[in-house]
């Protein structure tokens, strides 16, 4: 609402890039204002080439999903019956490892 107090702070030569500094807040109009202020004071505004931003990597959104568990807790496997498994498991691995040993070295 305030022409000075919007402008407090901002860039002392804003006729040297009128895109980067006028057009934020006067879209619709940034050049015609820019022509008006540089004939006035006797300046050509100008603006710098802008990089256009480009993605490092292809934007891909996904749902937050979050699964509930199918079975009751009280029915889910005991930590040490898995761990008894993974024991036995092991055990019958190296004892056939023990063997194809055994057998290629009698």
């Amino acid at each position: 609402m305030d022409k000075d107090l919007a402008h407090e702070g901002l860039e002392a030569r804003p006729l040297e890039d009128i895109y980067t500094n006028c057009y934020p807040c006067h879209p619709g109009d940034y050049e015609a204002y820019a022509t008006r202020y540089g004939a006035l004071l006797g300046v050509t505004p100008a603006s710098r080439t802008t990089p256009t931003a480009v993605p490092v990597a292809p934007v891909v959104e996904h749902p937050i999903v979050i699964l509930q568990p199918s079975i009751p807790i009280s029915s889910a496997p005991q930590p040490w019956l898995l761990a008894l498994a993974g024991l036995a498991f092991t055990g019958i691995f190296l004892l056939s490892l023990g063997l194809i040993y055994y057998r290629l070295h009698t």
